[in-house]
């Protein structure tokens, strides 16, 4: 299932439509997986912008929060933001993020 997913996913973005950019998910309790990295490397190569939304924010501490953040600007750089569904920590900053890509002000 997860082949015909990336395939699938590979073909859409490679086609680049109308795609203004990605808005990544990563669950900041979780390791960076491969797939992950693929998709950023893919990602940077082509030159699509994305920024990475480091979910679930709220169930770690501000020290392990900020390894979590850390770790994934050494492994992929660019922006994170962190952000909490339960406390809405992150939502204007997501929501600036996709006016922007998509060349609103």
């Amino acid at each position: 299932m997860r082949e015909q997913w990336g395939k699938l996913t590979d073909e859409y973005l490679a086609d680049g439509g109308t795609l203004s950019g990605m808005v990544c998910l990563i669950d900041s309790r979780r390791d960076l997986t491969d797939y992950d990295r693929h998709m950023f490397e893919w990602l940077t190569d082509n030159e699509v912008l994305f920024t990475i939304v480091l979910t679930k924010c709220d169930k770690l501490s501000g020290n392990k929060l900020a390894q979590a953040i850390r770790k994934i600007n050494i492994a992929v750089g660019g922006e994170v933001i962190p952000f909490s569904a339960v406390t809405g920590r992150g939502a204007p900053e997501l929501w600036k993020w996709i006016r922007e890509a998509a060349g609103q002000k």
